[in-house]
């Protein structure tokens, strides 16, 4: 091992590195599962030592998203009929560079695809539907998906251009819930983090599911579970406000300041701690530009609402009320 990679490391978390340093880094990191074991050891030292600037969190926050676009596809070797079965699949994905194949969690999943932080990706599925996923999210579906019902797994928030196939049923699993449907353009939303599941309908028709409820809605609607309190909220209005983010914005007419800050956590990788106030029920409108850094958009939102923010040791955000 380099023994200059540590230091490289440190200047990295610090916000200065240069094109050939993060190349190294990334060499570095795809050496073996040990070098990112200690790479995370490394991050913890040096913030265990130091607290960051807003220009340097910002920096580091770029040089991440940097080190993440080189980030090369990599294609699991699978044996016998399955095998080329996926090879000849993989052939009809696109992918931005950052997106990754990696190994099925079980023998009946054939493909998994999934994106890293403030990384976006396109796949097309073997029935010609096309996939968009957002950050952080992760997609996969089973080897018999042409001869059934048509089942893809959803972690995370992916807009689906889904695609009639011989009338069979294409169904996204979300857990507990799941979206049926047959042809139609939709969004979905439900990263873990959030503890929200959010349905936003474009063309076409879906059918919502839940243990004992089943919801159907039509062009224009969008549909909000609340999984920590089982409540369920539909109205229509603009519902091409979910796929903001296939734009690099994040647009809401109405938002509360907490569930805001979970879905910039989600988006940028970075854990935003936040204690609602007495307000906490209060909601307001925003459009936010996500190629701009984290610490640029807190600092703009403290424009707006009263609030201020910092950056703890443990490279954490904290956001307070101001009294």
């Amino acid at each position: 091992m380099d023994p200059s990679i540590k230091k490289i490391c440190f200047d990295f978390f610090a916000g200065d590195t240069d094109e050939e340093m993060a190349g190294k880094i990334q060499d570095f990191l795809s050496g073996s599962k040990e070098n990112e074991a200690l790479f995370k050891q490394w991050e913890q030292e040096w913030y265990s030592e130091n607290v960051p600037s807003f220009s340097q969190l910002n920096s580091f926050s770029s040089i991440k998203r940097d080190i993440n676009s080189r980030k090369k596809m990599r294609i699991v070797r699978w044996t016998g009929v399955v095998a080329a079965a996926a090879c000849a699949i993989l052939l009809a994905i696109l992918f931005i560079p950052s997106a990754k194949v990696t190994q099925p969690d079980s023998e009946e999943m054939l493909c998994i695809v999934e994106t890293g932080f403030r990384e976006k990706t396109k796949v097309i599925l073997p029935d010609s539907t096309q996939v968009w996923l957002n950050s952080a999210s992760r997609i996969s579906y089973n080897k018999d998906f042409l001869e059934g019902d048509r089942l893809v797994r959803l972690e995370g928030e992916a807009y689906f251009d889904v695609k009639k196939y011989g009338g069979r049923k294409f169904t996204v699993d979300l857990g507990e819930s799941k979206v049926n449907v047959l042809g139609t353009k939709f969004n979905v939303s439900s990263y873990k983090k959030e503890n929200l599941c959010e349905v936003s309908l474009m063309e076409g028709s879906v059918e919502f599911t839940t243990p004992g409820t089943k919801v159907e809605m039509i062009p224009g609607e969008t549909l909000t579970l609340d999984l920590g309190r089982g409540e369920m909220e539909k109205h229509k209005g603009d519902a091409s406000k979910g796929i903001s983010w296939m734009e690099n914005k994040l647009d809401y007419t109405k938002i509360s300041l907490e569930r805001l800050l979970q879905r910039l956590s989600s988006i940028y990788g970075i854990d935003i701690r936040y204690t609602p106030d007495k307000n906490a029920g209060s909601t307001f409108g925003v459009i936010l530009n996500l190629d701009e850094g984290l610490p640029n958009i807190l600092d703009g939102l403290t424009l707006i609402q009263p609030v201020r923010w910092y950056c703890n040791p443990d490279g954490s955000i904290c956001v307070t009320t101001v009294e």
